[in-house]
């Protein structure tokens, strides 16, 4: 309690009370905002006001504490009027959103209570970068005395009462910085003291309210700004003051105000008809008291106000601010060519939205209910824009019978459409329904501008396609023009601004399952029917109804939740055999359960497929296909959605991995089980892609897959059960095509490393087609060998060990009896032998038709071969390359006669990746000495962490990556070992599979075409390397025949 008690001029003192400083004063009718109230000073002075029958919005940090207060109030003052929302005072985007919620409250305001503030905190900036103490104390509370100004002028002029703005300042901005303001050291940490910048947040609370007072007198406004000291309070303030919080605690009763009296000075300026009239002062214990000399400076108070202005006017990243108007957020845009709609645009926002539209050049359509307001404006329009292009129509947003009109005339006028901006609305009007009997507010402020999207969207799209300039839809004037013209917004959708930035919403209006659901509900308000009798409201039961499936089989993939559990349960109530394709089969067999118990004859079953898995899809096809299941439709549903980024098992990014390519892998292995029961059934099959626009409800994906009206139908993109006209990109065969490419080139044969030679080429005939095999007496060859010639293949093995490729030979016909083989034998390290080979086999009068340069040695020590080349080029590449010439002819002659496509299949290795630096050493072919770089290149193989692989080249240019049959390295703690069955799995493909039809030139691995190093991309390489082994061939005939004195070649 304070020592001295002497009442002051006003009748009042140190310890008179909040109660005491406003006895019998009615302020029903008052509304005020008391800011920090929900406790000490801003509790006290909420609760006071209450009492006295003013209407109190408490704004406050902590809701939870703020209606805890509210009840408190309400429980003592059973009438009180007390409202809480929240305000932060140290976020500008806070106190915008308050001052934007309050004024779309409708209510009046007759007293702004700045009452909030911190004390002596440590250095910290606020979320604006800006000291907190000075952000929480003076900024917040001038953006917000700022923004709450228009209203509270209104409310003076319309109540005839004087408004009263209130700053809890302290006898603290006696001890602020000696210049009073730091203006250029507000964030320097280094010069901070707690005291001082809080003396210094202190004394800009007195100067804001000075200098407000002398703007205020020259608008002639009836409103008065004061500001007070409340006296020393034991409140939660001295929270950061460490010890001397402990000593306030203690000496507080004998030496401080409580927090009734504390609250009284505030309560005594917000309501003592003594004040009237009486501004730009400072008060303390409810009397006029004296500051210092800088807390009276105009000249400061006026700096600072400029200062503060340029704080809250600080531009986002767009560059523009909440005072940047309309013009200037689109200063030196060409609107020319674009069409905009804007409703409600006969006054405010809408009329100078279509002005300064019109301004840039844009083709306004001013959609108005009053047309002779409307007509109004564009006149004014024209009077200042000679060359503006403004047209009226009229519109009720508040009649769908209206709306459906307007568009409908617009529709026929055969305008283009490149914006529409939805800015008609009525806030704060009694409860009255509309002509369709819903809610006024609802109705015109969103169901009006919900159904003149929907039936304006084709038309934006139309637009969209022919000029290929970005449609935007605005639903609101400088923001509006912002989002309607700037560069900066393409592509930018589903977002929210404020003052020119992007905003921050509430998590309600962020909330993906309401606006969900808020669609749908709006949906159904303005439902009709299109050309197939269904619409977006219609159910799957509905547009499936009287079909019967029974007989038919579908897949439905991410059945487990959602819309596949729907989808499967429709179908399955409408007998058909549903196959549900989980990937978590706990939730799937759940979903099941539940469909059986409605529906006791379902017949349904549940699988395991995660589609951001390849090796999951090729399971799940095989255990399909081997289950003997029949396949009608195939319903890709499962999808994942907006999520951070992410790789699959596949290395592939998950969303695509999992919507397109899982699915596109999937459809491709069952592909053959769709035609083979369609081809059985006569039944028409049906694959539906769930896709998304975005796509919701089930109903959908049930009529494409069972109703007849889509018989015969395919490559059409639905929406809400009707034909819909997807983007100009989904219609782009071209796009189309290009995908199809890469997804295969992705991986997307089907197979993988794990796939075997025999499943890779599953059903295929091979018979009438004869391969010559080379190196097929050991490992990655003789498998080959053996599986071509269990699909019928006629095959010769060119081998350097006759007994070893007899023996090769006898086991392939002991376990394949009908096999068609022989053995030749071939040293492909000797020219001579080569030309033997090749002379023998043309002799035969056999075809060709794939020839599978397959032999190889790796990583031998140098020697030369027969013909004086380096070992293991002349074994690798030139023999090979000697007997593809040779039997060049015999390939061409064979597919000509037989019309099958012939096949040459090179066996190289990714080992090509570590070659030389200059790829092939022509000059150095035999260059012993550059073996020591190959020991190196040699250690580097046994280090990369991937398995060693080879690679098969064809000389129709087909190139195919495999595994070792067997690689043992010269190190001891490195063996490795693959098995041929998967090592030979790539060269059986590339020989036999359709897939490869007419593919030439590529590099595979895996089953999959891959990517091989730049050097082996280099055409002038491969240019320069043919010519050098024809030249090296030619040289060593030479040489040869010249020993016997021949003298051609």
């Amino acid at each position: 309690m304070w020592l001295f008690k002497r009442k002051g001029p006003s009748g009042f003192s140190s310890s008179s009370t909040a109660e005491e400083v406003t006895h019998g004063i009615d302020g029903s009718g008052l509304t005020a905002i008391v800011t920090g109230a929900s406790s000490g000073i801003g509790s006290e002075t909420s609760r006071v006001l209450a009492l006295r029958g003013v209407h109190v919005i408490m704004a406050v940090r902590n809701m939870t504490s703020g209606k805890d207060v509210r009840d408190a109030i309400v429980t003592e003052i059973p009438a009180a009027k007390v409202d809480t929302m929240e305000l932060d005072l140290s976020s500008l985007a806070s106190v915008k959103k308050f001052a934007s919620d309050f004024k779309s409250s409708g209510r009046p305001l007759n007293l702004l209570i700045n009452n909030a503030g911190i004390m002596a905190t440590p250095f910290m900036l606020s979320k604006d970068n800006i000291e907190l103490q000075f952000a929480t104390n003076h900024v917040g509370h001038f953006l917000l005395t700022n923004l709450l100004l228009e209203k509270m002028k209104e409310t003076a002029r319309k109540t005839k009462r004087e408004g009263r703005i209130v700053n809890v300042s302290s006898e603290a901005h006696r001890f602020a910085y000696r210049e009073g303001i730091r203006f250029d050291k507000i964030n320097d940490p280094k010069s901070y003291n707690s005291y001082g910048a809080y003396g210094q947040s202190k004394l800009a609370n007195i100067l804001h309210a000075n200098e407000l007072t002398r703007r205020l007198k020259e608008d002639g406004v009836e409103i008065s700004a004061n500001s007070l000291h409340p006296g020393t309070i034991t409140t939660n303030l001295f929270r950061h003051m460490g010890i001397f919080d402990g000593l306030v605690g203690t000496l507080g009763k004998l030496l401080l105000k409580n927090v009734q009296q504390g609250a009284s000075t505030t309560c005594y300026l917000a309501l003592n008809p003594q004040v009237k009239g009486v501004s730009g002062e400072y008060f303390s214990d409810n009397n006029l008291a004296k500051t210092t000399a800088l807390a009276k400076d105009m000249d400061l108070a006026k700096r600072l106000w400029d200062f503060s202005m340029d704080l809250i006017k600080s531009k986002g990243r767009s560059g523009f601010s909440y005072s940047s108007t309309a013009e200037e957020v689109t200063d030196e845009i060409d609107g020319s060519g674009l069409t905009a709609i804007v409703t409600g645009a006969s006054r405010g926002i809408g009329a100078e939205t279509s002005r300064v539209l019109a301004l840039r050049g844009v083709h306004v359509i001013m959609a108005v209910r009053n047309i002779a307001a409307g007509k109004d404006v564009k006149e004014a329009i024209v009077k200042e824009i000679s060359a503006a292009k403004v047209d009226i129509m009229e519109l009720d947003l508040s009649s769908l019978a209206s709306v459906r009109k307007f568009a409908a005339d617009f529709i026929s006028s055969g305008h283009s459409l490149n914006m529409l901006i939805n800015n008609a609305g009525v806030v704060g009007i009694p409860f009255m329904l509309s002509k369709d009997n819903i809610e006024l507010q609802f109705a015109t402020n969103h169901l009006g501008h919900f159904l003149l999207t929907n039936l304006l969207l084709d038309k934006m799209k139309e637009t969209t396609r022919k000029t290929e300039r970005e449609g935007r839809i605005i639903n609101g004037a400088s923001t509006t023009c912002y989002v309607a013209l700037h560069p900066q917004l393409k592509g930018i959708s589903g977002e929210y601004f404020c003052d020119n930035n992007l905003g921050t919403t509430t998590a309600i209006a962020r909330d993906m399952d309401l606006a969900k659901r808020l669609w749908d509900f709006s949906m159904e308000l303005v439902k009709e029917n299109g050309p197939s009798g269904f619409s977006y409201s219609s159910t799957a039961e509905e547009v499936t109804h009287g079909i019967d499936g029974s007989g038919l089989t579908a897949i439905v993939t991410g059945a487990s939740s959602g819309i596949g559990a729907e989808t499967s349960r429709v179908l399955a109530l409408r007998g058909v055999h549903v196959i549900m394709a989980v990937r978590n089969m706990t939730a799937g067999k759940d979903v099941k359960e539940a469909i059986v118990k409605e529906i006791p004859a379902a017949k349904v079953d549940v699988m395991e497929l995660d589609l951001s898995s390849f090796d999951s899809v090729k399971k799940f096809a095989a255990d399909f296909i081997s289950s003997g299941h029949s396949l009608n439709i195939l319903i890709n549903n499962a999808g994942v959605m907006a999520i951070p980024f992410m790789l699959s098992k596949d290395n592939i990014e998950l969303q695509f991995a999992t919507n397109h390519l899982g699915h596109f892998l999937l459809t491709n292995l069952l592909l053959e089980k769709m035609k083979e029961t369609a081809s059985e059934t006569k039944r028409e099959g049906r694959i539906v892609n769930v896709a998304s626009d975005a796509h919701y409800g089930a109903s959908t994906t049930c009529y494409i897959a069972l109703n007849p009206q889509v018989k015969g139908v395919s490559g059409e993109y639905f929406q809400d059960n009707n034909l819909a006209t997807p983007s100009k990109k989904a219609r782009d065969m071209d796009l189309a095509k290009k995908l199809w490419d890469f997804s295969v080139d992705l991986g997307l044969s089907g197979f993988s490393p794990n796939s075997t030679a025999e499943e890779v080429t599953q059903a295929i005939d091979g018979s009438a087609l004869t391969a010559i095999v080379t190196g097929a007496s050991s490992g990655i060859g003789a498998e080959t060998a053996r599986v071509l010639a269990l699909r019928g293949v006629h095959v010769i093995m060119g081998v350097r060990n006759i007994s070893a490729g007899k023996q090769v030979k006898e086991t392939i016909t002991k376990a394949v009896p009908q096999a068609k083989i022989d053995a030749l034998e071939l040293d492909l390290s000797s020219l001579a032998s080569v030309r033997n080979f090749a002379s023998n086999y043309n002799s035969l009068g056999l075809p060709l038709n794939l020839l599978i340069n397959n032999a190889g040695i790796m990583a031998t020590p140098f020697a030369l071969s027969k013909d004086n080349i380096e070992l293991q080029f002349a074994t690798n590449h030139v023999g090979h390359f000697l007997l593809t010439n040779l039997l060049l002819d015999t390939m061409k002659k064979t597919a000509r006669e037989s019309r099958k496509e012939g096949r040459i299949v090179n066996v190289s290795s990714r080992r090509h990746k570590f070659s030389y630096n200059e790829g092939i050493r022509f000059d150095k072919i035999n260059d012993q000495s550059g073996m020591r770089v190959w020991r190196l290149q040699r250690i580097r193989f046994i280090q990369e962490p991937l398995p060693p692989t080879f690679s098969v080249r064809t000389a129709s240019s087909v190139v195919i990556s495999l595994t070792s049959e067997s690689c043992v390295l010269p190190i001891s703690a490195w063996v490795l070992h693959w098995y041929p069955q998967q090592g030979a799995a790539t060269t059986c493909y590339v020989a036999l599979h359709p897939d490869v039809k007419g593919v030439s030139g590529k590099y595979y691995a895996d089953c999959n075409i891959a990517e091989a190093s730049p050097q082996a991309n280099d055409a002038g390489l491969a240019k320069r390397m043919w010519d050098f082994t024809m030249s090296l061939i030619l040289s060593k005939c030479r040489k040869r025949l010249s020993n016997y004195d021949m003298v051609e070649v």
